[in-house]
């Protein structure tokens, strides 16, 4: 109909080599040009299984096919973008196909969502996103897919890539309903990372695919072709050869492990490195991602590098919150994707809440106090650092002198040796007093029973978190407890630096005259400017 319903045309005889009768669950108009449109044909209750994709430009007049091989399953919904008109999305029965020139080509997209039947498509204009409707398995969301409008074969081709970035929008999120750790009792599905999506291609040789099964399949050809050329080389029917051909690894060599092909953290494989930088050019966050062939996706928390925490504590609430330190504030950032000796740089729009009225003053006040706790953590972790290493060395001279002692029992030798019972002695005296300066310190892991929050950790952890809080400008209150947590953090580096100049010093000239290598000559200990 071109007049609103009036009167129509019929037009599927123009359909060429659609069976009769074929059901049409999906006919979709385009948004760039007036007599352009997509239709699909399902035939699967007559056992075809064969896909009917179309599209007309002259309102039905003439159709032309946008099948090709790569197409599995009748097809059940397409969508063009709104703003490339050579971007287009296929549900089928066996999941989503993508093309990037009109439908010349088609690529079945597997990126989180499983092989399972697409029964409608619908964009997002104002977040970009795709929205999937499927058969028995619910609602997907494709976050921003304004990079698929910009991949190309050049793109493609570049070692590295980073595409477009959206502007990130900072905001808190509201408890759900129903408690925060439910457990098995509830299900819910996954919310948009929170930060800014970074995505980029990479092309670089050795980078595993993205697709599993693919890269056991090019891993498997991969060996197969080495065990061919060992089996070449080597003398026919000697053992090498008998090796080559069962793909055997030589006695004393490890088997080839297979890289890490994506996921967030993943311990092992090739991984990219993401640098956020300031305005000033200065690198705030560094994380790293697993790397794979072709396009990669990251997520930015808008959060800065964390602050110290001293060594072995694994900081498990920081990890269980992302792991960064304080959220940076609004404004326009650089992200660097480097892989080696490769790297692209692009801008991020950082945008405040917009529900919350504050000032930048109020900002910027907020994340000056939050930085300067944050200088105190560091100093803390620092502290805690030197009495723990010095404490390790100790305890390592008192070893080294149990075993000069064991041998001169098994020498036989009686005589007390004085100096070296001294050394032991004032080594017992100064392990026990880090161990109670440590304690003043912060709580170490290794504690038992409840500990008083009189450390300088527990002070320094309760500013920081109701700092962090919220945006606004901190309080008569909070900046009163800055102040004192400062306080307290100038007077234990005092007592930190005295044993150290005093103690410490003492013992380590009497390890010299035992002639005992130990204890590097630190300088003082002081709090940084954020």
């Amino acid at each position: 109909t071109r007049d609103g319903g009036k009167s129509w045309n019929s037009v599927e005889g123009n359909l060429r080599g659609v069976p009769a009768n074929t059901w049409i669950p999906h006919v979709h108009a385009s948004p760039h040009a007036g007599g352009t449109a997509f239709v699909v044909l399902d035939d699967h209750r007559r056992s075809n299984l064969a896909p009917y994709v179309y599209k007309t430009t002259d309102y039905g007049k003439t159709w032309a096919s946008l099948v090709t091989p790569e197409l599995r399953g009748y097809a059940l919904t397409i969508l063009q973008d709104p703003v490339d008109p050579d971007l287009l999305f296929l549900g089928t029965e066996f999941g989503l196909y993508v093309s990037l020139d009109g439908g010349r080509r088609w690529m079945p997209f597997r990126q989180g969502l499983p092989t399972v039947s697409v029964m409608d498509l619908a964009y997002q204009p104002r977040e970009n996103d795709l929205v999937i409707a499927t058969h028995g398995r619910g609602l997907y969301v494709i976050d921003d897919i304004r990079p698929l409008r910009s991949l190309s074969d050049d793109t493609q081709k570049s070692a590295i890539h980073l595409f477009e970035i959206a502007d990130a929008a900072q905001h808190q999120v509201a408890q759900g309903a129903n408690g925060r750790f439910l457990g098995d009792t509830s299900f819910r599905g996954a919310n948009r990372p929170y930060g800014a999506l970074i995505s980029y291609s990479l092309n670089v040789p050795g980078l595993p695919h993205p697709d599993q099964e693919r890269q056991r399949e090019l891993k498997e050809a991969e060996r197969a072709k080495a065990r061919e050329e060992a089996r070449k080389k080597a003398p026919a029917g000697g053992p090498a050869a008998a090796a080559a051909i069962e793909g055997e690894a030589k006695p004393g060599q490890m088997a080839e492990e297979e890289p890490a092909a994506g996921g967030r953290g993943a311990a092992r494989g090739p991984q990219a490195e993401i640098q956020i930088l300031d305005e000033s050019g200065k690198v705030i966050r560094t994380f790293r991602q697993a790397a794979v062939q072709g396009v990669n996706r990251a997520v930015w928390d808008l959060r800065r590098d964390a602050f110290r925490q001293p060594a072995g504590n694994s900081n498990e609430l920081a990890e269980f919150f992302g792991g960064g330190g304080p959220e940076v504030l609004p404004g326009t950032y650089t992200v660097r994707v480097k892989y080696g000796k490769e790297q692209a740089e692009g801008k991020v729009r950082v945008q405040p809440d917009t529900r919350y009225d504050l000032t930048a003053e109020a900002r910027q006040a907020k994340s000056q106090a939050v930085m300067r706790a944050g200088a105190l953590q560091n100093a803390m972790a620092e502290a805690v650092d030197r009495v723990t290493r010095t404490r390790t060395d100790i305890q390592a001279i008192l070893a080294k002198l149990q075993t000069e002692d064991e041998k001169d029992r098994q020498a036989g030798v009686t005589e007390e040796n004085k100096p070296r019972k001294d050394l032991a002695a004032a080594a017992r005296k100064l392990v026990k007093s880090l161990g109670d300066l440590e304690k003043n310190l912060w709580d170490p892991p290794d504690s038992k029973g409840l500990s008083p929050d009189t450390d300088l950790q527990s002070r320094i952890t309760y500013i920081s978190g109701s700092l962090s809080s919220s945006w606004d400008a901190p309080t008569a209150a909070q900046q009163a407890y800055l102040e004192r947590a400062e306080e307290l953090t100038r007077r234990r580096l005092d007592e930190v630096n005295r044993l150290f100049a005093e103690d410490v010093a003492a013992f380590r000239a009497k390890v010299r005259e035992q002639q005992v290598q130990l204890l590097p000559e630190l300088a003082p200990l002081k709090i940084q400017e954020p």
